[in-house]
């Protein structure tokens, strides 16, 4: 038992210098944690009442990601200025947001995510998703399922003003990776 315990310590140490190395390497300015952005868009950005129609373009956009107009759709589905966060990222202006959405499209080999159910409570929808996930990395093909949640709000024109998305991006991504991967794993296993 106190190999374990010990194992454990050592590859928790080991995450965390991991973190703080790739922390310190960065030039980009400390950011406000994921929390206390997501509770200030959802003061700041109150959204519409409108009809679960308006999911329509979120189920549009993320049914293809390899789509031929994929920076139309992104357009056409989101307000000029917004709050959204997918775990990976947060942006809060439509040209990032294409970009992004370009730069992952051009990483994967195909994405599709199917709605399996909307929840409408007054101004906010809760969007219930599976999302299969086909990439590669490190010349390795994977093919991941997902499951998640995103919470959604839309301006009067039905475009998304906040997008919060609630998903294990361990499971569906990083716990293929190299190096990263295994080690998620064997942290997972002894929890």
């Amino acid at each position: 038992m106190q190999t374990i315990t010990l194992k454990l310590i050592i590859g928790i140490i080991t995450m965390s210098i991991l973190t703080a190395l790739i922390s310190a390497c960065s030039s980009a300015p400390k950011k406000p944690s994921y929390a206390s952005s997501y509770l200030e868009a959802l003061e700041n950005r109150q959204g519409e009442t409108v009809s679960k129609q308006a999911v329509e373009g979120f189920s549009q956009l993320f049914s293809d990601l390899k789509q031929e107009d994929l920076q139309a759709a992104v357009r056409n589905a989101y307000s000029d200025e917004f709050y959204f966060n997918d775990t990976f990222r947060s942006i809060d202006n439509i040209d990032d947001l294409v970009d992004y959405f370009l730069q992952t499209s051009d990483n994967i080999n195909a994405t599709k995510v199917y709605i399996e159910d909307i929840v409408q409570s007054d101004k906010d929808f809760y969007v219930r998703w599976v999302m299969d996930i086909d990439f590669e990395t490190y010349n390795k093909k994977i093919v991941t399922r997902s499951i998640g949640m995103s919470h959604l709000r839309f301006n009067t024109e039905g475009k998304i003003i906040l997008h919060q998305d609630f998903w294990d991006n361990t499971d569906a991504f990083f716990r293929h990776l190299p190096i990263v991967g295994p080690m998620i794993t064997r942290v997972q296993k002894r929890l």
